[in-house]
């Protein structure tokens, strides 16, 4: 299967805790000296893909969200513990050609040229994965993908919360379902797909009517 296919196909579920890609990763780290239960935490709170599709591109997007958010954030970023992890995305995202040789070209798939997100076949089982890796809205406005990137930011800050109420990292670790894992009492995936379509170049002008 090429790296192609397998942004279309519905790759076999496999647990986190048993993904060749995520024990490659988590290796990778262990000998880098990054602190190897933080990434954990983050692989779990962002429900990262069990095979690690387009990971490097949410590495990117996690930080882009990190460097613009507002003061007012700071209280929120710090109650999810968003705001810790910088140092091992920073590590990923300097490595990334290192851990794409090791875990395989599709950790660092990025969207085609039409603009299409690059898991999309994947994305019912992973909808916040999905949701950071899509493509920013397309055009000459930075002020509509600077909103973009806040507005996701605040769906992400919101499920590490929720997340950390309502699940453990084992349970991630072990969901090895081909249904959607489903810890919280409200499902993200209806939330991912709004804010999704708002990059939608139809649809982004409705960006700047947004309080971000």
């Amino acid at each position: 299967m090429t790296v192609k296919d397998k942004t279309r196909a519905k790759l076999p579920p496999i647990a986190p805790k048993d993904s060749p890609s995520h024990q490659k990763l988590i290796a990778e780290a262990k000998i880098a000296g990054q602190d190897v239960e933080l990434l954990r935490d983050i692989l779990w709170l962002v429900c990262a893909h069990d095979h690690l599709l387009s990971f490097a591109v949410v590495v990117k997007r996690i930080l882009s969200i990190l460097d613009i958010t507002l003061p007012g954030w700071q209280e929120q970023l710090d109650q999810s513990g968003i705001s810790n992890w910088r140092v091992p995305l920073e590590w990923i995202q300097q490595n990334s050609d290192l851990l794409t040789l090791q875990i395989g070209e599709e950790f660092s798939l990025k969207h085609n040229a039409s603009g299409s997100n690059p898991i999309l076949g994947n994305s019912v089982r992973f909808p916040m994965h999905t949701l950071l890796s899509q493509p920013l809205p397309f055009g000459e406005s930075d002020e509509e993908r600077k909103r973009f990137i806040r507005l996701s930011g605040h769906l992400l800050i919101a499920q590490v919360i929720a997340l950390n109420e309502h699940s453990t990292r084992s349970e991630y670790e072990a969901y090895a379902n081909e249904e959607r894992w489903k810890p919280l009492p409200n499902d993200i995936y209806p939330s991912t797909v709004a804010v999704r379509r708002l990059s939608e170049k139809r649809y982004q002008f409705r960006l700047l009517d947004l309080p971000l």
